[in-house]
């Protein structure tokens, strides 16, 4: 029988150790295998069983966490910026009027917590502003992983949901076509 050589640092092989180079570029395992050379036909198992090994899993931790080290960034930091999209309210961003009017909030008064929980700012052909914010369902099921709270399968389920809020100057109104989750006439809180 062949004596495989391994590394005496990490405990890889050559083959392992090429491996978890390409998966930390994208974190793809099938797309990984195959950039080590791997058929694609064969490539999914491969990669799975590059990842069933604990030394080999072991190993992308300690380089995952290196990685977030140099680039310092911190457990911590990870999940103030989910826990800000998570339980963002869509009231920083508008004020409510009377019949259908909202008001722009002064960007200048947004945290920076609440301006991180934008995705996409984007001013339309006639001048409104819409304000997309990044997908709470998805934070909310990424701190939870986090925390060990639940599996996540009842949310995978779910389709995912953006807010997106269009906004006109203090003094406009909107017409009378509104988005997703605003508040009826009837003064129904938003979602």
């Amino acid at each position: 029988m062949k004596q495989v050589r391994r590394d005496k640092d990490t405990g890889l092989t050559d083959r392992e150790q090429r491996f978890v180079t390409e998966y930390l570029k994208d974190l793809q395992p099938k797309a990984a295998a195959r950039r080590c050379g791997y058929a694609k036909s064969c490539a999914a198992s491969v990669a799975s069983r590059f990842l069933a090994k604990p030394h080999v899993r072991q190993y992308i931790g300690l380089r995952a966490q290196k990685a977030l080290g140099e680039a310092q960034v911190s457990t911590q930091m990870i999940i103030r910026e989910l826990a800000a999209i998570a339980f963002s309210r869509v009231n920083r961003y508008v004020k409510w009027g009377p019949g259908r009017s909202w008001q722009t909030v002064d960007p200048e008064t947004l945290t920076d917590a609440e301006l991180g929980a934008i995705q996409q700012v984007e001013i339309t052909s006639k001048g409104r502003c819409r304000v997309r914010l990044h997908d709470k369902t998805k934070a909310l099921k990424l701190l939870g992983d986090c925390h060990k709270l639940y599996t996540g399968e009842a949310l995978e389920q779910q389709k995912p949901r953006h807010l997106e809020v269009i906004l006109t100057d203090k003094r406009s109104k909107i017409p009378s076509t509104r988005p997703e989750g605003s508040p009826s006439q009837s003064g129904s809180t938003p979602v």
